[in-house]
């Protein structure tokens, strides 16, 4: 799955919610950077935006990270203890104001997962594993799924407008007629008048008050 931002904008950064093993709550697997950005090899090139926001999201939900690993192809031959990032876990992200930091720090802190010894550097864009432990929003992987990428705000919803009303009616019996909250119907016996100039407005409404005997 993707996240989107509060604006609906997906970032293009793939992960993955999963269960924990053995244990209560979620995991994500939070896949790695890789290749020439802007090239068609480049893939989760969103990796920092989008592990932000999933820090931004686990913010509101007053999550807490239990512990993160790195969980690349790569390091598995280690144990997970020798994977565990070295930051002080657990991590109650609703404490934490500055989520840039913290999204800084994890990834600093994957750089000498797996290097060899004597070098230095390292990739801060591995495939992490988060741990993640129950909350009300997210107790299970499933409600997580939900909370973390919500529906796109929904289209507003259709409303037909009404028939036109066209307020002038002319009817020879009861002559000039002003009727705004019905819709156009044709009816027996009247004339529907469309369009009147000012002077044939005027004599419609002269013609509606003359004695029966003047109008003929």
């Amino acid at each position: 799955m993707k996240l989107l931002n509060a604006a609906g904008h997906e970032f293009d950064a793939e992960l993955f919610v999963v269960p924990r093993d053995g244990t209560e709550g979620f995991a994500i697997i939070f896949q790695s950077r890789g290749g020439k950005k802007g090239s068609p090899s480049a893939r989760n090139p969103d990796y920092f935006p989008a592990l932000e926001e999933l820090l931004r999201r686990f913010k509101e939900a007053q999550a807490v990270i239990a512990t993160i690993y790195v969980d690349s192809e790569r390091v598995r031959h280690l144990s997970i203890q020798e994977r565990v990032l070295e930051m002080d876990f657990p991590l109650r992200v609703h404490d934490l104001e500055n989520l840039n930091e913290l999204r800084r720090e994890i990834c600093r802190k994957q750089q000498p997962v797996g290097r060899r010894p004597g070098t230095s550097g390292g990739n801060s864009t591995k495939q992490i594993r988060l741990e993640v432990e129950p909350c009300s929003d997210m107790p299970n992987p499933e409600a997580a799924k939900k909370c973390l990428r919500p529906l796109m705000a929904e289209e507003p919803e259709f409303v037909p407008r009404p028939t036109p009303t066209l307020p002038d009616e002319y009817s020879p019996k009861e002559g000039f007629r002003v009727k705004p909250s019905e819709p156009l119907e044709e009816e027996p016996g009247y004339v529907v008048v469309k369009k009147l100039s000012l002077v044939q407005r005027l004599l419609l409404w002269i013609c509606q008050w003359l004695p029966p005997s003047r109008k003929r």
